[in-house]
């Protein structure tokens, strides 16, 4: 019997509720000793990413966490509630790199900080002046943590720790401490497909290497008669949109369709370029580009270069997710609006809530470019030649061109009759997210957004209003 501390999601979030669920009836069936690390706002909201602070989030997430304790029968004496204590005062920061390299007493202070608030902003170049005290309040939280954690070890020496994602403030500060002490943390999270979960030991999910290892040690122990046919699966539903629990970012997409102007001419070659959402990995250095710092950057040294260049037609496909970051007028977001202006006629700009299907697009590409996206290895499942500017969790499989500079990008978009990289070589990233996760035992998704936990639906906690405009979407998409 192990002893385990599991520490919640911190989130009214229905499937963040229900993988908690899930992961608490877990260990308790594998007869562990399991107690739980209950917040009770004693971090003042500064935890994940309650974005306004606001004490109905607090209350709300508090229910939820109670309510999963009650689901599974777990009594009060098993769970710890996190105390206040008195907190150093940290620093004013100046830049993004600066907050992002700030440790306190050995743990790392700045890494959490900085990705929440590049999340809440959608904002990978958030003003840290501006979020001075939100910037403190993380760090406030960190030390709390920590300082619970090693109240709570010296009575209930805990073998592991589990917890969601790990790079938000609370649970980031617990993998820190767990490190330190050489103590197992498992992080879950979930899916592409909504229907399984995964659980990720002493590596944050946002690590490009242990997927790499993962990709390579699922397919080395696959069979080797069945694997390929097996590595299909996973692109053949997505090309055909069969797939439906992994098309959350195109559902809204309308098959077929394609901006009004796209032909295909002998003499032009249409060349797609699938960006990506910055603000979701931007705090990582594995995924730092080796071409520029930016991705925009990359984008208007290509434009400029291509602007009066008739043999070829762009089109830049923003990505769905970054709906947010244009309402928000993050940079992002604005950058692309001033290159659009800027190059006004000499490329198709296409907005993220826009209509037109990615899949069409890459289908009657003559290239497609990616930075990150998966979608720069499903043009080569469809026989598209793709060019991956950047990093991507498949680079290492010689299924994509690599640019390593915007020299050898051009000589790549400037090569006539660029032929696709071999299909068969896809098939070990198709397997991986095939096989990848376990499917929920207890928790019964129905969608992304719901499901139940033996009769309890997750959605209970959940705005009221947020929850009647999903209803409705959903009606209207079903008619």
């Amino acid at each position: 019997m192990k002893k385990v501390l599991i520490i919640g999601a911190h989130s009214r979030h229905p499937f963040k509720i229900g993988m908690l669920a899930e992961v608490i009836r877990t260990e308790i069936e594998k007869g562990n000793d399991v107690r739980y690390l209950h917040c009770e706002n004693s971090t003042k909201g500064y935890c994940a990413l309650n974005k306004k602070k606001g004490r109905l989030y607090c209350r709300k997430c508090i229910r939820a966490s109670k309510s999963v304790l009650e689901w599974n029968g777990v009594s009060p004496e098993k769970i710890f509630k996190i105390l206040p204590c008195n907190t150093p005062s940290f620093p004013d920061f100046t830049s993004i790199e600066e907050l992002k390299n700030y440790s306190y007493d050995g743990y790392n202070f700045g890494i959490a900080p900085t990705t929440s608030l590049m999340s809440i902003h959608r904002d990978y170049l958030f003003d840290v002046s501006k979020n001075q005290k939100a910037i403190k309040g993380y760090m406030r939280t960190q030390y709390i943590i920590i300082k619970n954690l090693e109240r709570i070890y010296d009575k209930f020496a805990f073998d592991e720790l589990h917890t969601f994602n790990g790079r938000f403030a609370l649970p980031f500060a617990a993998t820190e401490f767990c490190k330190r002490r050489s103590i197992n943390f498992y992080l879950y999270e979930g899916t592409g497909d909504y229907r399984k979960y995964f659980s990720l030991k002493n590596n944050l999910i946002h690590g490009m290497e242990w997927q790499r290892k993962k990709i390579k040690e699922l397919w080395d122990n696959a069979n080797i008669d069945t694997r390929d046919d097996e590595g299909k699966i996973w692109f053949e539903a997505r090309v055909n949109r069969t797939d439906t629990p992994a098309l959350r970012f195109v559902e809204n997409q309308q098959t077929g369709l394609l901006p009004k102007d796209f032909e295909k001419k002998e003499d032009v070659e249409n060349i797609v370029i699938f960006n990506s959402s910055v603000d979701e990995y931007a705090c990582f250095d594995e995924f730092k580009n080796p071409i520029a710092d930016d991705e925009n950057d990359i984008l208007e040294s290509l434009l400029e270069k291509y602007k009066d260049d008739d043999s070829k037609k762009i089109y830049i496909r923003s990505h769905p997710n970054l709906a947010g970051a244009f309402r928000k007028k993050a940079h992002q977001a604005k950058r692309l609006i001033e290159m659009e202006k800027k190059y006004k006629g000499k490329f198709i700009f296409i907005y993220p809530n826009s209509k037109i299907s990615s899949y069409d697009l890459m289908k009657n590409a003559d290239k497609v470019i990616t930075f990150i996206s998966t979608v720069g290895i499903e043009a080569t499942y469809m026989g598209v030649p793709s060019i991956l500017a950047g990093k991507a969790f498949y680079d290492e499989l010689d299924c994509v061109y690599q640019a390593k500079s915007m020299e050898e990008l051009f000589n790549l978009i400037d090569t006539k009759n660029l032929m696709p990289k071999p299909k068969k070589n896809v098939y070990p990233y198709g397997y991986y997210l095939e096989n990848n996760g376990t499917v929920y035992k207890h928790y019964k998704p129905v969608k992304h957004d719901y499901g139940s936990f033996y009769g309890h639906d997750v959605r209970m906690f959940e705005n009221p209003i947020s929850l009647l405009v999903k209803r409705i979407k959903e009606k209207l998409r079903n008619r």
